[in-house]
This record gives C-alpha cells, structure tokens and sequence, in this order.
C-alpha cells in the first residue's frame, strides 16, 4: 500500500515525546494526528527526497530542488507532488505537461494532497480564481498545515492587501515556527508597510529557522537596501554567498548596491561572479539582463544590446522558451525609457512570436503576453496613436484578471492612453493608485505631473524614485532616467 507522511507531522509528533502511557485497566489511547497535506507515495527512500527538495525549493535553491525531485522520481515514477513541483522549475510546456501528469496522478490521492497539486497547476494554468478557492478548501482540511495560509497570502500580497498578507503570514509560522519561505514573506510584507526593522526581525527569524541557507540574509540585505542603508546591505549579501558560493543572486544584490553608490566596475565585476556561480542556464540569462541595464543606466545602449545578444543566445541554446520570449520585453522596456516607440512595439511584436514558436501556454503565455501587449499599447499611445493602444487595452486587462498583482501594468497602459490624448489628470489618477514601490508607475507619474505643469510634484516623484533603491535591472534605468546617476557624477559610459 501507499505510504503516507508529512515533514510538518513528523516534527510535530517529534516535538510532542512518547504519549502519555494509559493505566491498564483503561482502553487504548488515540493520539490525535496533525491535520496537514499528506505526501503520498510508494518509496519511504523517495518521500525523503522530496521533502528535501521541497525545502530548498521553499529556500529558492532550484538548481539543488531539481536534483532532489529528478531523484524522488526514479525511485517513483508515479509520484504526484515530486511530478508537480518538478514542473514548476521547468519552463514552457514541457512543465505544463509534467504538472498536468501530477494532476492525474493525484486523482486518488487524500483529498487535501489532491486539492494542492490541483492548485499548483491552476496557478501554472494561469486560471487563479481557481487557485485560490482550491487553497481555500485545502486550508479548511488541513488547518495545521502552515502551506495553505502561505499560499493564500500571495493573493492577498498581490492585491496590495498588506494587513491581509501578514495576517496569514503570521498563522503560518505560528504553525510551523520553522517555516522559512513563510518568514521570507512576511519580511517583505513588513516593507511594504514601511516597517524595515519589523522585515529585518522577520528575516532575522527565517534565519534562525534556516540557519544553513543563503537566501535569509540575501532578503534582509534587500530590505536594508530599501531602507537606504546601502553599506549594510553590500555586507548582508555577501553573507548569503558565503553561506553558499552557488547563490547567484548574492552576488547581483552586491552588485546593485554597488551601482547605487556609482560603483559601476565594481557592481559588474560582482555580477560576473553571479553569472559564473549560476548552475541554471535561466539564471545566467537573468544576470545578463541586469548586466545590460547597467549599461543603459550610464548611457550605453550599444553595450547593453550586446549583452541581452548574449543573454538570448544562451536562452535559446538551452530550449528556455519563456526566457527567449522575455528578452525582447526587455528591449521594449529600454526603447520606451528612449522614447523609441517604433522600436518598442517591435520589440513586443516579436516576443509574442517567440511565445507562439515556443508553445508557451498558462501563466507562462499569459505573462508574456500581458507585458508585450501593454508595453506596445504605451508605445503606440505615446507617439499619438490611442486608436491603436485603446484596441490593445481590452486584451490587456483581460490578462491582468489572470495574473494578480499586475494591476499597476494596467494603470500604466490606461495613463499612457489619457497621456496620448493630452489628458494629464486622468493619467495621474491611474497611476498614483500603483503600489508605492512601482518605479515603472512612478515614472509615468512625473511625466504626468510635468505634462500637467506641475514641476514641484515631478520632482517630488523624482525623489520617491531615488529612495527606492529597487533590486531589479530595470530598476537602474528608472533611477538613471530620475537623475540617480547625474546625482553621483557620473553621466555617460564615454566620461
């Protein structure tokens, strides 16, 4: 028969000792089990190894995940949630089909395991409602289980429901102390609310849970770099990447806070260490692409052009179809800082291609399409054709109801469009209900504000810019564009 055991139950009942022995003269004693999702499958050896993967997938380990799930699952092929999570860290449909296997899979399985595998894959489907009301049955069945109330905190921390989010945050690790993704959040919950030392506490916390990985001190060092405190956070990343050298993203956030300081040898000298200490093909895509920002920060758009060649080159020899696609939305987003707007719409045209001959499907297809779509409606409204953007708008919010958390793409192409037609008031309306930490809004918003005369709010809106200190590539182009590089001397590559 299958075999059945959860990492939460086994903790719990480890915790608790023996049971209490029943006088003789007494009945059996029932112990009350842990009401979690189960892990089902026919190895005890293969459980081990996905409970193992499962954990430095919740550290963001993917590369060590994968090798721990691809071992679960030659020694049970038929194994539903090591099938699931496996196709999470695929990319195109080739992770579809192995989350849909898992789905089958799953069919007889205890209902909450069921439940979350069907959920998993509606997320992947890009169908979210269904996600949501699936983890909300799957947290009534299994109210000890921290994982239902982390999932579902996602839906909330997308909607910019902050107080929702640290509410399920906290029921989540006041169920499993040790539950490091679910401190993880909750920090950036806390930062989002604007209370640096109660994220850093939380990370702090996820640290204590996780003492041997990398990716606690990677999230504090983001937070203090949030909070400005630049020098602190250069010194937090690179804690992560002693912990483990294989930590690329370490090294990229060594790498932006060196930017920020103006440090620009320095900062790509760090993400060459990010690209060498990539074990994924997809992460050395992604360091590439921060690197290419850090050219068009200081006025480099040849430079940068040649690293993303770089950066594709790689993705399409490792059949990364989402990645291939994703790069030219890079490209739309530099063209549209340059006011290319030609350029940009062709840019969008041809990752939408990229996604037709790759076959992505579900949230993969979606989210391509979504940014490709919004980023050439922006550029067609900026150069005066809202005729053009305003057909594109209807497909662009359909796909905002698939994803959450990118209602500020929304705004944006919505603020473009009243901008296109001169009206700098509606535009500012849009954006100004973006989350507060969108640079791309709250780059629209200065151009709103100077459309509209207003240069005493653009230039506050500069300012919010500047204290970001976002990590993302994209991020540095923002921060350039609003005098983040004029304001430490540096101006152009050629200086």
């Amino acid at each position: 028969m299958r075999t059945t055991t959860t990492l939460v139950a086994a903790l719990l009942l480890a915790g608790c000792g023996s049971a209490t022995e029943a006088p003789t003269d007494a009945g059996p004693v029932e112990v009350a089990q842990a009401k979690v999702i189960p892990v089902t499958s026919d190895s005890t050896e293969a459980i081990d190894r996905f409970e193992r993967g499962r954990a430095y997938f919740e550290n963001f380990r993917p590369d060590d995940a994968t090798a721990m799930f691809d071992e679960a699952l030659a020694l049970d092929p038929e194994f539903a949630q090591a099938h699931a999570y496996r196709g999470m860290l695929r990319q195109g449909p080739d992770g579809v089909a192995q989350m849909r296997k898992a789905r089958d899979l799953a069919k007889d399985a205890p209902e909450p395991e069921r439940l979350a595998v069907e959920a998993m894959l509606a997320q992947r489907d890009g169908d979210m409602a269904s996600a949501k009301a699936k983890w909300a049955e799957v947290a009534a069945l299994a109210p000890d289980d921290w994982r239902p109330p982390y999932e579902l905190s996602w839906f909330a921390f997308g909607a910019q429901d902050w107080a929702g989010a640290k509410d399920l945050l906290t029921r989540a690790v006041e169920r499993e102390p040790r539950a490091g993704e679910a401190w993880n959040l909750l920090g950036y919950t806390y930062a989002h609310l604007g209370d640096y030392d109660a994220a850093v506490v939380a990370f702090d916390k996820y640290a204590e849970a996780a003492p041997i990985e990398p990716n606690p001190h990677d999230s504090k060092a983001e937070v203090l770099m949030m909070a400005g405190r630049l020098e602190e956070a250069e010194q937090a990343f690179a804690r992560a990447t002693e912990v483990n050298p294989a930590f690329w993203q370490g090294f990229a956030g060594v790498a932006q806070t060196r930017f920020l300081r103006g440090d620009w040898e320095g900062g790509r000298t760090a993400l060459g260490k990010a690209i060498g200490a990539a074990t994924l093909p997809e992460d050395r895509v992604a360091a590439r692409v921060h690197l290419a920002w850090s050219w068009i920060a200081v006025g480099d758009p040849e430079q940068a052009a040649i690293v993303l060649g770089e950066a594709e080159t790689e993705a399409q020899a490792a059949a990364l179809a989402a990645s291939y696609a994703m790069v030219p939305l890079e490209r739309v987003e530099m063209s549209l800082m340059a006011a290319r707007w030609v350029d940009a719409a062709a840019h969008a045209d041809e990752a939408l291609a990229r996604a037709e001959a790759g076959k992505l499907e579900g949230a993969d297809l979606i989210g391509v399409r979504l940014q490709a779509n919004a980023g050439k409606a922006v550029a067609l409204a900026m150069k005066g054709d809202t005729a053009g953007a305003e057909g594109l708008l209807a497909t662009v919010e359909d796909d905002i109801t698939r994803l959450p958390g990118t209602e500020g793409i929304g705004r944006v192409t919505r603020a473009a469009i009243a901008l296109g037609k001169n009206d700098a008031v509606t535009a500012i309306g849009e954006v100004s209900l973006c989350d507060p930490r969108d640079a791309s809004c709250l780059w629209l918003l200065e151009t709103a504000h100077r459309k509209a005369g207003d240069t005493a709010a653009a230039a506050a809106t500069r300012e919010r810019i500047l204290g970001l200190n976002g990590r993302t590539g994209m991020y540095l182009g923002v921060w350039a564009q609003a005098g983040g590089v004029a304001s430490l001397g540096a101006t152009t590559a050629a200086e």
